[in-house]
């Protein structure tokens, strides 16, 4: 569980930065300060409540995964679910959102899945 956790949260709070990042005239007009905070809160709290669903079928896909599959086989599988995921859960939403956010969003995910990488243990001396 704290596996995906860490996904989720990497993905839900790093995303939203990036996106308002690249957001064309951001930085226009005197309370720019306000507005990039508002709306990183915003598109964070959006992001967490619509992703629940994706993370909780990725979690139970994990753990059936895990028991069949070795652990490269098992992340190139989640990695091809997180596109998917992420993607529906755009479709889904229905609201008119820039393409490039999902490939923020899919590409944030699926680097997590990668770079937490739960069976590495530290060795014990």
């Amino acid at each position: 569980m704290r596996y995906t956790c860490k996904i989720w949260a990497t993905t839900v709070a790093i995303s939203p930065l990036i996106i308002l990042i690249l957001i064309p005239n951001f930085f226009n007009g005197n309370d720019w300060v306000l507005y990039a905070i508002t709306m990183y809160l915003f598109i964070v709290m959006f992001g967490a409540v619509l992703s629940l669903p994706a993370i909780a079928i990725f979690y139970y896909l994990n753990i059936y995964l895990k028991k069949y599959l070795s652990g490269v086989a098992r992340k190139i599988i989640l990695s091809i679910y997180t596109f998917l995921s992420v993607y529906f859960t755009f479709v889904l939403s229905e609201f008119d959102i820039i393409p490039w956010w999902f490939a923020i969003y899919s590409f944030i995910m699926t680097g997590s899945l990668w770079l937490y990488d739960r069976q590495l243990k530290p060795v014990s001396e």
